[in-house]
């Protein structure tokens, strides 16, 4: 596949997630492309693919047939920021339809890689959210985290 060298603010990339298929896909906004870092903006009502269901980890290593559907993103307004080659990436959330900040979120994800149409990645599973204030934390997803190391993932 022919990759796409750096994408220019304001320019469409779409953004995936792709383990034996893509499982999802949103288009966002880029806002900087860089070597060192790739800020991606997708606000809330875009228009995407996604699960029809959330896949288990024991789904997942199955290859269970895993319906993939349309689906628009609500809940939040989300500015990526990845670091090219770290295993995590940092969205920032906002309540949709104002400036107020919902979230940290730290997503565990395999490391970007540059597409022509975009960006790939797959979660990890396990995730960290960090209030706004950043005053507390919490892991989200270890009891699915748990059941994918039980099943081999």
């Amino acid at each position: 596949m022919v990759k796409k060298s750096f994408w220019s603010s304001g320019e469409n990339a779409t953004l995936r997630g792709v383990g034996s298929k893509v499982f999802w896909a949103y288009p966002t906004i880029v806002v900087q492309d860089t070597s060192d870092m790739i800020a991606l903006y997708m606000p809330a009502g875009v228009l995407g693919k996604d699960t029809d269901h959330k896949p288990t980890p024991k789904e997942l290593l199955s290859h269970a047939q895993i319906n993939i559907t349309d689906y628009q993103w609500n809940r939040t307004d989300v500015l990526f920021l990845i670091v090219p080659g770290d295993s995590f990436s940092t969205y920032i959330m906002w309540e949709t339809g104002t400036k107020n900040l919902a979230c940290w979120y730290i997503n565990l994800q395999e490391p970007i890689r540059r597409t022509k149409i975009g960006f790939d990645t797959m979660d990890h599973m396990l995730d960290v959210v960090i209030s706004p204030d950043m005053t507390k934390w919490k892991w989200k997803d270890a009891d699915e985290f748990t059941e994918a190391q039980k099943v081999g993932f």
